[in-house]
Parts: structure tokens; sequence; C-alpha cells
């Protein structure tokens, strides 16, 4: 399993899909810009999913409205304790016009960023995975003990789980 609900990776393949296929058919796409496009996808996806806060608060107190154009670690963390919240890729005003925002979102940021958010001693880091295919998956730690404890490493038998 997974904790999102299927209409999420639909839309989360749309917001893939949509701007390269729309370039692709409108004339404008190229090899560096297929590039360019996923590796800035997953860079976001990296911040957001690193579960550390290094994005400092000062900006969003001298700009307020940045809170509504910038995402932080802390803010989509959220999204996975809380499920039906912060589901937004990478901005913000789209939960807040949709009214997914979690209004504890910035105070978590700021008690995140001055590391007052846990009470408790938590590891450094923790990183939030996702599966990108069931080949990926299998190699988890929460999906498959055996597999997560070698290296990735795919075998014949695996493709037919695929």
């Amino acid at each position: 399993g997974s904790a999102h609900p299927f209409m999420e990776h639909l839309m989360y393949t749309a917001n893939f899909a949509i701007p390269l296929i729309g370039t692709w058919l409108w004339g404008g796409a190229s090899i560096a810009m297929f590039y360019i496009y996923l590796l800035g996808f997953d860079l976001l996806n990296i911040i957001g999913h690193c579960n550390f806060e290094f994005i400092p608060t000062w900006p969003f107190r001298v700009l307020p409205f940045l809170k509504y154009l910038v995402y932080t670690p802390s803010f989509h963390s959220l999204h996975h304790s809380r499920v039906h919240t912060n589901f937004c890729l990478f901005m913000p005003i789209y939960d807040y016009i949709g009214g997914t925002l979690d209004p504890k979102s910035w105070d978590l940021f700021e008690l995140a960023y001055n590391g007052k958010a846990v009470s408790n001693a938590a590891p450094s880091t923790v990183f939030l995975a996702h599966g990108t295919e069931l080949l990926s998956v299998l190699h988890l730690p929460f999906m498959c003990r055996s597999f997560s404890s070698r290296p990735f490493e795919t075998t014949w038998w695996m493709y037919a789980l695929w």
C-alpha cells in the first residue's frame, strides 16, 4: 500500500504528462527540455520529502505571501501524517484555494526550523519514500524487508510481478 488516494496518483501523472505532451504537440519540445523539467520536478520532490527544514523562516516573515508560493518539507510532511491535507505538489496556494491547507502548516514550519517540532530525540534525517514502479517499490524497507536488505537487483521472476 499507499496512503494516497487513487485520484492523487492520476493527478500526479497528469502533472508530469500535460506540460511534456503539450510542448511536444506544439512543436516546442526538445530532449534538454524533457530532462530539465523532470530533473526540476525530482529536485522539488526531494526537497518536499527530505523531512528536515533547511529553508529559513525570515523570508516568510518579510514577504508573507511567500507561504502560498513556496512549499517546505514540514508543509509536505503534514500531507503524509494527516493524509487528507496539503496535497499541493509545490505551491501551497492551490491547497489554500481548494480548502485542503492544514492551518498548522506554518506553525510546524517555524517549530521545525528552530528544532522544536519534536520533544524527544529524533533521527537527524528521515527520507519519506514514494515508490515509482513495482520493481523499485519492492526494494523499499516498508514493502519487502528481504529485498531492501540487498542492493537493488532485479531477478527474472520479479518481472512477472511487474
